[in-house]
């Protein structure tokens, strides 16, 4: 499969600056699998000032911005995503079944516009 698999962090303090490690205690509030031109929308707001890329190759890529510049993307519609799931489902998936992911409503809605989301991207080729 082409894409990516990303994954959106909500750090286990509030982050009122740029991050760029995900700590073991970080929760997953959105993950979805995307096509081959997943990450643009990432990289468009680098381009904008709105976040910060670090760690590219693929292995995986790493981006940080504001709650407020990631939120409303990813709650509309996960950009290039392929299929897409609640994230109490996902949750519920057994190992090696197929999933596409999922995302965290209450877990968004408890960020603050000024945190500082962890955005991982992985390549899936």
């Amino acid at each position: 499969m082409l894409g990516w698999d990303i994954r959106v962090y909500r750090l286990p303090k509030a982050g009122y600056k740029p991050a760029e490690d995900i700590p073991k205690q970080a929760l997953c509030i959105a993950r979805w699998e995307a096509d081959v031109e997943g990450k643009r929308w990432l990289e468009n707001l680098v381009e904008q000032g709105k976040a910060l890329g670090y760690f590219h190759g693929g292995y995986s890529d790493r981006y940080t911005a504001r709650a407020a510049d990631i939120l409303p993307i990813v709650r509309s519609d996960p950009p290039f995503r392929k299929v897409y799931r609640p994230l109490e489902e996902f949750l519920a998936t057994p190992p090696n079944t197929d999933w596409r992911g999922g995302f965290d409503a209450a877990a968004a809605d408890a960020c603050h516009p000024d945190e500082w989301l962890v955005i991982e991207v992985w390549d899936q080729s």
